[in-house]
């Protein structure tokens, strides 16, 4: 069996004294995409920091083409081929466009044909060579900060939210770029919070929960799932395994029906309160303060306290301690 482009087994890794990835374990195979999935926090920009040691690992390997890099100094995983692009671009502001290629280039020791490779990939920056990257356009910068990674010429890239941010057309430009490079070979971990242009890049999704890894799907998978329970994808990201999303399901049959009705016509009139979810009975966005008002406040109302706690505690324990609470 061929060795993994890039693995992770049983990674622990901390910030401080404080633990953020627990027995962490991932496998990136050759030429494909892998979607890091899942909410806020739950570890998956820490899992990107911890492949280029930027973060303290103290138990656990990772290893890149079966050669292990756990220990490597930080400034030593680009020569391995690792390429990084991470959350928020990290651009050097009062450089050209052209002197971030070039810090680039340097790395790896590469010249004038990877620099023109990169640029064709990207010709907006050739317009933009002598302009400081710091008054670019969002979409611009992100595409300035993955020219700077692939002028390693890696053969690995993690991209940790390269559309955050950015208006449609740029985000399909980028999409358009991460597409192109898994089909000249470069294996791609991509976190991404625009989770259905996520999963239309991805060849498998990790579902990534307070630093586990709790399952790893068949991006294809989840989108039959999707399609068959007519769920959104937000709903299932999260604590997405098979056996969770079956008990979501059962939850969601038992909720009394008047509660299900309100709770959904209160997510459609206040964006971002999570409601819709909650009204499935699937546990991901549910949580949100306001969110939990909201609930309180109609099950209250509607006198079904004790009837949607028990049909969402098997999926939503917290949801369901919460309402038991009052």
């Amino acid at each position: 069996m061929a060795e993994a482009a890039l693995a992770l087994s049983g990674v622990d890794a901390f910030y401080g004294n404080v633990q953020a990835l627990h027995g962490l374990s991932l496998s990136l195979e050759r030429g494909e995409v892998l979607c890091l999935l899942g909410r806020n926090g739950a570890g998956k920009t820490t899992a990107l920091k911890a492949i280029m040691g930027l973060v303290a690992v103290r138990a656990g390997a990772i290893g890149k083409d079966g050669r292990d890099i756990t220990r490597l100094p930080a400034h030593e995983i680009p020569k391995t081929g690792i390429g990084y692009v991470p959350q928020g671009r990290r651009l050097f502001s009062e450089l050209t466009v052209a002197e971030n290629i070039e810090i680039g280039l340097m790395t790896r020791k590469k010249g004038e044909e990877t620099r023109a490779a990169v640029l064709d990939l990207f010709p907006v920056l050739r317009e933009r060579l002598s302009q400081r990257s710091g008054t670019l356009s969002g979409g611009e910068q992100q595409m300035l900060a993955m020219a700077r990674a692939l002028c390693l010429e890696p053969d690995v890239l993690l991209l940790d939210e390269p559309t955050e941010g950015l208006m449609p057309s740029m985000i399909e430009r980028i999409r358009e770029a991460v597409s192109g490079l898994r089909d000249r070979g470069v294996s791609i971990v991509l976190v991404e919070q625009r989770v259905e242009a996520a999963l239309s890049l991805a060849d498998r999704v990790a579902f990534i929960e307070n630093g586990r890894n709790r399952e790893t799907l068949a991006a294809a998978a989840v989108r039959a799932f999707q399609r068959d329970h007519g769920l959104t994808v937000d709903a299932i990201v999260g604590r997405a395994t098979a056996s969770t999303l079956q008990r979501v399901l059962d939850a969601r049959a038992r909720l009394p029906l008047p509660v299900a009705a309100a709770l959904a016509g209160v997510a459609e009139a206040v964006p971002g309160t999570g409601l819709i979810e909650t009204a499935s009975g699937v546990p991901f966005l549910g949580e949100t303060a306001l969110g939990l008002a909201a609930l309180r406040l109609l099950t209250l109302a509607f006198g079904y306290r004790d009837a949607l706690a028990a049909a969402l505690a098997p999926a939503l324990p917290r949801i369901a301690a919460f309402l038991r609470s009052f």
